[in-house]
């Protein structure tokens, strides 16, 4: 190990306050835009944004979940909703909605510290200064792949945090093998394990690439200690994993578990094939058994229109080439440094590298690349600053460094003009709101709608939800009343164009939605696919009684099983 490049760099107090400013402006900075696109709605942005809402509530109210899910962003939320309510004696559901964006807005924002940190150690050890680790923490925090997804994917966001807090402690640990340190790493494995189960499972895979890379470097006392740890951290992940499994969702730890055993069938399928039935998950309370919410419906898209998550995937080429050339960039970078870099240098950043090839590379298909590449961008700017900051000549990597994020923060600036983005319009809203005059018994009634229209249908009219494909003809037994929900106009498209009057295009027959009678069409049993029509909207069964036919919404209620 050289004893230049792995020396603590020397406390400088006028340096640290530099520092402490430059993180500082990059997090306000990033809750700033973040606040932004959450404030900028009475809503709440994104497909999913809703579905927030809904599981606070059911955990204020309840005691638990309503659907099946990680809990930790839940908790935070409905402790912060709770407090919002008891100092400003505001209604329940205008705290939790507040609530639910001053947590978005500020806690994702927070990545720009172990970015920071993480990259700042690198920085350090060669003179590079404060530039580096600053890009980096801007890029994580105020980038486009963070923004994009500012009220959508709030568990994901958090759980971001958490996996560079993670990356940064190995390195820290592993230079400092203290105990302090490993205590630390699993303290926020075990975080990510209660956080979200994607970037749990890729902190799983990155930490465990990084500790073989450090056993085999490190001396024999070292490897006693890492082994040890590493036993610990695993313990510590088994819990983690065995209390979501017994307590809040198990179809996610069986969903990861089959990833480790079966890696490569999981990286080239989608999680759930269209047109097939969806397992229900097991302790659902408030709501009624439907596909997961990690998956964006395929189906969400207007006639006539790309469906702009099909839009991003046809990017992943683009990504992928992106990923692997950072980390093939990063490998030849350790290679010709070996001899000068620590055994936590090469550890972690051999580590991630090989994640991103792995994880990111084209091999990952389907409906889980759009996620893949959200977390792979941690890992892929902390080793593009590390290979920037091994270059000899400072105005060369700076100046890449520059460019680089020049790019993805001023495609996040681009994605702030259009302002919070939610999956319906404000006039949609309020009719939705107004049809609690047509639900007699919100608990006892179950209403069909399409993916995103689903969270909030049960936002407002507080029934219990369902896709079409989630049905079963004891639902006809088990409410008294079922409905089915069609969107006609009001729908807006998160992450892809944006109708100026909120109206949707003619279906494919031709049949208008802008008004005009209500659609009849039948549903295939259930089991089969969903209901045809834009968006994916569910088909109205034949023998559907019509209950509200408004500008933006029709709802029927359907007294018998479908079919019957």
């Amino acid at each position: 190990m050289n004893t230049e490049t792995s020396a603590p760099v020397p406390f400088n107090p006028a340096r640290s306050k530099f520092t402490c400013l430059a993180v500082a402006l990059v997090v306000v900075a990033a809750v700033a835009e973040r606040a932004w696109l959450l404030f900028s709605t009475p809503l709440v942005p994104g497909i999913n944004g809703a579905y927030y809402l809904i599981q606070t509530r059911a955990l204020i109210e309840q005691g638990k979940l309503g659907i099946p899910d990680l809990p930790l962003t839940f908790w935070v939320d409905a402790s912060l909703a709770k407090i919002i309510q008891l100092c400003s004696g505001a209604p329940l559901e205008s705290s939790i909605l507040l609530s639910v964006k001053l947590e978005d807005a500020i806690l994702p924002a927070l990545i720009a510290l172990p970015m920071f940190a993480l990259v700042r150690r690198w920085s350090a050890r060669v003179g590079a200064g404060l530039w580096l680790p600053t890009c980096a923490a801007l890029a994580a925090a105020c980038g486009a792949p963070a923004l994009m997804v500012v009220g959508e994917l709030g568990k994901n966001s958090l759980g971001l945090v958490w996996l560079a807090a993670l990356l940064w402690r190995l390195h820290v640990w592993l230079e400092e093998p203290k105990m302090l340190n490993a205590a630390l790493v699993v303290a926020f494995l075990a975080l990510l394990g209660l956080t979200h189960i994607g970037v749990f499972g890729w902190a799983l895979a990155l930490a465990g690439l990084t500790m073989m890379v450090a056993l085999w470097r490190c001396e024999p006392l070292m490897r006693r200690k890492l082994l040890l740890w590493l036993l610990i951290g695993g313990t510590a992940s088994s819990l983690a994993a065995g209390l979501v499994l017994w307590k809040f969702d198990p179809a996610r730890v069986h969903r990861l578990t089959n990833a480790i055993t079966h890696p490569l069938t999981f990286l080239g399928n989608n999680q759930g094939k269209r047109g097939q039935p969806k397992q229900r998950p097991a302790g659902q309370n408030d709501f009624h058994p439907q596909p997961s919410n990690d998956n964006v419906s395929r189906d969400f898209r207007p006639p006539g229109q790309g469906n702009p998550m099909d839009q991003f995937e046809g990017l992943r080429w683009a990504f992928s080439a992106a990923f692997l050339t950072v980390a093939i960039g990063a490998l030849a970078m350790v290679w010709y440094r070996r001899h000068k870099l620590s055994a936590g240098d090469i550890a972690v950043v051999t580590g991630c590298a090989l994640g991103l090839i792995v994880l990111g590379g084209p091999w990952v298909t389907g409906d889980k690349v759009i996620r893949f590449v959200l977390i792979a961008c941690v890992p892929a700017t902390a080793i593009t600053a590390f290979a920037l900051a091994q270059l000899p000549l400072p105005q060369l990597r700076n100046t890449i460094m520059a460019l680089i994020v020049f790019a993805i923060v001023g495609a996040g600036i681009r994605h702030l003009k259009q302002g919070g983005q939610p999956v319906i319009t404000l006039a949609a809203a309020d009719e939705l709101r107004s049809l609690t005059n047509d639900i007699s018994a919100p608990k006892k009634t179950l209403i069909v709608a399409r993916h995103g229209l689903e969270w909030w249908t049960a936002w407002f009219l507080h029934t219990h939800i369902a896709h079409a494909d989630a049905l079963k003809d004891s639902d006809w037994q088990d409410y008294q009343q079922i409905f089915f929900l069609r969107q006609k106009a009001g729908m807006l498209m998160p992450l892809g164009p944006r109708p100026g009057n909120g109206q949707l295009p003619p279906d494919r027959g031709g049949r208008g939605f802008a008004g005009g009678p209500p659609h009849r069409g039948n549903v295939p049993p259930p089991g089969g696919p969903p209901g045809g029509g834009p968006m994916g909207e569910p088909a109205i069964p034949d023998n559907a009684e019509f209950t509200h036919d408004g500008e933006c919404f029709t709802l029927a209620r359907v007294n018998s099983p479908i079919g019957r």
